[in-house]
């Protein structure tokens, strides 16, 4: 259960067969940005989830929060990369760290997000991929991946775009076709 009052959010999960109720301030707002934006809502519930219990899993997170567990597990990695939460010690018998000083700079640096977002249209990061693209036609996303240091799915998300906005469209086979440039940034 997840109940959201106007700046105060209750969440009810069951761990290790009793149920447990935690309860949160909203510290951060967000105000657009689209899917990958910095602090974004699903974010801050995490935050403060993980202030409420700091014990709580990535999957009692994902329940708390009604999304898979995948999803949880992407959300806490990215605020682990970006040093807003840590994890102390053992897998199981750990607990979560949360620094809020740099959640706070994170967002107030950038109020569209860190990226701009998906909605932000063309970013720095999608004209990097074409730029790999017109440079080595025959590149794949996961090079283009490597190449920007970000996870295969982001890169495959950002040339989806990119090919659904014309800029770029494959020609010939997965593995042995090319990219085309049809427009540049």
């Amino acid at each position: 259960m997840f109940e959201i009052a106007q700046t105060t959010f209750s969440v009810c999960f069951k761990a290790r067969g009793s149920y447990k109720v935690a309860s949160a301030q909203v510290v951060y707002s967000t105000d657009g940005g689209g899917i990958n934006s910095g602090i974004n809502k699903a974010r801050e519930k995490i935050i403060g989830i993980m202030k409420a219990d700091p014990s709580a899993s990535t999957r009692q997170i994902a329940e708390a929060l009604g999304i898979d567990a995948r999803s949880a597990e992407s959300h806490v990695r990215w605020l682990k990369k970006a040093g807003i939460v840590k994890r102390e010690g053992a897998k199981k018998n750990g607990r979560w760290v949360v620094n809020a000083s740099a959640a706070q700079k994170i967002y107030s640096a950038d109020k569209s997000g860190i990226n701009g977002g998906i909605n932000g249209g063309i970013n720095e990061a999608r004209k990097k991929i074409v730029g790999l693209m017109k440079a080595d036609p025959s590149t794949s996303t996961r090079q283009i991946a490597e190449a920007l240091g970000i996870d295969a799915r982001s890169a495959e998300s950002h040339v989806r775009w990119l090919r659904k906005a014309g800029f770029v469209e494959r020609e010939g086979a997965k593995k042995n076709g090319r990219w085309v440039v049809k427009k540049m940034v």
